[in-house]
């Protein structure tokens, strides 16, 4: 058996060890331009958020605001992007999976010499790319964070719509 063989074993060794190595640069967080507390005199962050309906009470700004929410092409814009984004990284995600391939063909022909012949054909593939220096990592780091920006970036139109009704 191949594992059971003690002379592939420092192949199998080095792949391993190959295996964990990262080209990927570590990143390192700066410094925010933010002071590191509140101010003494700022009122308390709450820590429930409230909803557009709890912060506007007048029913006909809630009317307003909800027509405006409904008809916003930039929202569901926004919407469609998140949907994409999450789409390219599951596809992405998908590439650190294994990948199974199968085909099959069949030929039927008839001669008057040699009469009917029929041939088929069938073949199955199984496929794993190793990530030898994390390239796979870093592009699915990648298009987590890509998704996750676009996800965060929805929220700036709802955002807009209550700065504009205020």
């Amino acid at each position: 058996s191949f594992l059971k063989s003690y002379t592939h074993l420092p192949l199998v060794l080095s792949l391993l060890a190959l295996s964990a190595c990262t080209m990927a640069p570590a990143y390192d967080r700066p410094a925010l331009p933010v002071a590191t507390s509140w101010p003494v005199d700022a009122p308390p962050a709450s820590s429930q958020q409230l909803t557009w309906r709890e912060l506007f009470r007048d029913p006909q700004l809630q009317q307003t605001i909800q027509l405006a929410l409904d008809n916003n092409r930039d929202l569901r814009i926004a919407g469609l992007n998140v949907e994409q984004a999450r789409a390219s990284y599951r596809i992405q995600r998908s590439g650190s999976l294994p990948s199974l391939d199968a085909s099959g063909s069949g030929t039927k022909s008839h001669d008057n010499t040699t009469g009917d012949s029929e041939s088929y054909s069938a073949s199955v593939g199984l496929g794993w790319e190793l990530d030898l220096f994390g390239r796979l990592r870093s592009l699915n780091n990648a298009a987590k964070e890509s998704f996750l920006a676009t996800e965060a970036d929805r929220d700036i139109p709802h955002r807009e719509i209550y700065d504009i009704v205020r």
